[in-house]
């Protein structure tokens, strides 16, 4: 479906006038701008391919505001996201696992061949946060399902982080692609499900990351951050 033929769909869908942009946008699925006669609609480019019913949606709740029509938006979206594989397009030339004092592609590898049977097929790199004067919190991984690419925090190629804690970031990651996320009735999307949550229990350092996190991490991200206020 090309934008064109979106436009002409939501335009019989609604007596108002409806500007569409689409675009391949990084973070944004739909902004919304409202005017008093018309309205701008901000969509991703994954709604090239959605059906009638998720455009009236996406009508609704331009118009409304319908948590329903939310949640059957980000449904959509979601299972896009998942089944979306653009993994072959990484330059795996440009990922960087091997770090000063961790190499993260030795810990994903025991990780896979201890807890998944080997049978994981994702990449692993580290990425290098901005220098904040306040660090007061942090993100220490985060996974893009579409890569199937597990980023880690390179504050934490330190000698004062604990090799479980590491470990247990990593294994974090892994389990968001192993579970997938859950719409509620609102709309909100919950990343750590419950099947997520019980998971992630059963491995072995969950519980000593956890207090190291604790009663360490504040110190760690202060002593890190007069570091940063001296360069």
């Amino acid at each position: 479906m090309t934008c064109s033929q979106i436009e002409k769909i939501i335009a019989t869908l609604s007596k108002k006038k409806i500007e569409l942009v689409i675009k391949d946008y990084a973070s944004t699925l739909l902004k919304i701008e409202k005017k008093r006669k018309s309205l701008k609609l901000f969509l991703h480019k994954l709604f090239l391919t959605a059906p009638e019913n998720i455009l009236q949606a996406i009508v609704k709740y331009a118009l409304e505001t319908d948590l329903e029509s939310l949640r059957l938006i980000k449904i959509f979206a979601n299972d896009f996201f998942i089944t979306s594989d653009v993994s072959s397009k990484i330059k795996k030339k440009k990922l960087i696992a091997e770090g000063n004092f961790y190499n993260l592609q030795d810990i994903y590898i025991r990780i896979n061949e201890r807890y998944f049977s080997n049978k994981l097929n994702l990449s692993i790199t580290w990425f290098t946060p901005p220098k904040y004067k306040k660090l007061t919190t942090i993100t220490l991984g985060n996974y893009d399902s579409r890569l199937k690419l597990i980023k880690i925090n390179r504050i934490l190629d330190d000698p004062n982080i604990p090799p479980y804690v590491v470990s247990s970031v990593i294994y974090h990651e892994i389990l968001h692609y192993i579970c997938s996320p859950k719409i509620d009735s609102k709309g909100r999307t919950c990343y750590h499900t419950k099947e997520f949550k019980e998971k992630e229990k059963l491995y072995p350092y969950f519980a000593l990351t956890k207090s190291w996190e604790k009663t360490q991490l504040n110190n760690f991200l202060k002593t890190k951050r007069k570091s940063y206020g001296r360069t």
